[in-house]
């Protein structure tokens, strides 16, 4: 049976949520663990554990806000009937029919409610991307042999930033920024919730706006949070580059994500995952023995594929 979402415990040798050489080691399993494995590999050890520990704790993060963005919507939906509600107390006191202000008034009312859950999710996604920024330049940090040579300062500066950055830029092959993809949720949340007040239907309501998985497509909240997981991830790409060129690092990893399913090596980020840079042989210093699957210059490292994408790129730090 299929996982509907991976927790960290189970992400092991074997389990299938990981292929074997893109593992991702919890925290508590400390260095002598990859040690015994006889690797070669001189990306092992504590530089390893530290920046895989911080994408865990990132992903870890997902449910958590999926729960979230799922609330607010629902919020959303207990204030509209309430303004149903009050709207039906309204019609029988005028022989059943409102009024052209009061229609005026639910029509007005619906719109402040899509407009204040849009400027929560806003709120909600900026937060997103400044916190896994941070979390994971901090793992990286906490890598390298001089960590003053990233200090927090920087770390901070880059995270607030790179949020703000990413959030207004352009980006995908629809080419709008992220309060224009907003604004298109917005708007249908306002027209779902005038809807409602037609049938009164709290039910199908529910399954537009909230349910991932209704009757007639993909819910709002699911837009949401493929905006929230896709910027968050490209926020970090572009900061872990900034960060580490500024400290001299060359070269990164492309590792799958750890709840990526498995497609048979054929899908986008699995190729990515075991391609190789055309730069790098030329740029990668004599007498490296580490594995070049997934390694890339800063140069030719690829933008993230596609939209809800979490792999992830971690920097080899040769020492």
């Amino acid at each position: 049976m299929a996982r509907k979402k991976f927790v960290a415990q189970d992400i092991e040798r074997g389990s299938g949520l990981v292929a074997d050489q893109h593992e991702v080691t919890q925290r508590n399993r400390r260095k002598a663990e990859y040690e015994s494995r006889g690797t070669s590999d001189v990306r092992v050890g504590e530089q390893d554990f530290e920046v895989r520990d911080a994408k865990r704790r990132i992903l870890n993060r997902l449910p958590q806000q999926e729960a979230s963005t799922r609330r607010v919507m629902r919020q959303g939906i207990q204030k509209a009937f309430a303004l149903y509600k009050d709207a039906d107390k309204k019609a029988k006191k005028n022989g059943g029919e409102l009024r052209v202000v009061e229609k005026s008034e639910v029509r007005e009312g619906a719109k402040e409610i899509a407009s204040q859950t849009v400027r929560e999710m806003r709120d909600q996604i900026l937060a997103n991307i400044e916190s896994s920024v941070k979390t994971y330049l901090i793992g990286i940090r906490r890598s390298l042999p001089d960590r003053s040579a990233l200090p927090m300062s920087k770390i901070n500066q880059i995270a607030r930033r790179k949020a703000i950055e990413i959030y207004q830029r352009a980006s995908g092959a629809d080419g709008k920024t992220t309060p224009q993809r907003l604004a298109a949720l917005g708007v249908r949340v306002e027209q779902e919730l005038l809807s409602a007040f037609g049938h009164r239907d709290r039910e199908r309501l529910n399954k537009r706006l909230v349910d991932p998985k209704g009757k007639n497509g993909a819910c709002v909240t699911k837009g949401f949070m493929r905006m929230n997981r896709t910027e968050q991830n490209r926020a970090m790409h572009e900061a872990t580059v900034e960060a580490c060129q500024a400290i001299g690092v060359k070269f990164f990893y492309w590792r799958l994500s750890a709840a990526h399913k498995s497609y048979g090596g054929t899908e986008i980020c699995e190729v990515l995952s075991e391609a190789t840079g055309l730069d790098v042989s030329n740029n990668i210093p004599q007498g490296f023995t580490g594995s070049l699957s997934g390694l890339f210059t800063a140069d030719s490292l690829p933008s993230i594929p596609h939209p809800n994408c979490m792999c992830s790129i971690e920097p080899l730090i040769l020492l």
